[in-house]
């Protein structure tokens, strides 16, 4: 995905991560979202698809625990650490050398909070 595409991509899953509060309406506007980048990224919107119940199950739950459910996944964490990463790196690593600037010495570095 480019850029600004990701950009316009980022910026609809955040309304929908504020705005919706069921997981069947998160799950019905994000099935608009895929359909709306469906035809410029058919591979990624269908993975997308086939697992979009997964990414919004956080929202069965009641308000006040939903953030403590979406925001305690480390391994969500971490990939979204990554993917921006890559995105400012212009949409790819040059090599694993770069991989290795961007993530271990900063893994290595971090304050890990409880």
């Amino acid at each position: 995905m480019g850029k600004a595409d990701y950009k316009g991509f980022k910026e609809e899953l955040k309304k929908i991560m504020v705005g919706c509060e069921r997981f069947e309406e998160a799950i019905e506007s994000f099935s608009k979202v895929i359909e709306k980048f469906r035809k410029k990224y058919p591979y990624f919107m269908n993975k997308l698809e086939k697992n979009k119940e997964r990414y919004f199950t956080f929202k069965k739950y009641p308000k006040e625990i939903q953030k403590y459910i979406y925001t305690t996944n480390a391994y969500e964490n971490i990939n979204r650490q990554i993917e921006d990463r890559r995105i400012k790196c212009g949409g790819y690593f040059q090599s694993i050398e770069v991989v290795d600037i961007n993530f271990t010495r900063r893994i290595r570095h971090a304050v890990w909070r409880m």
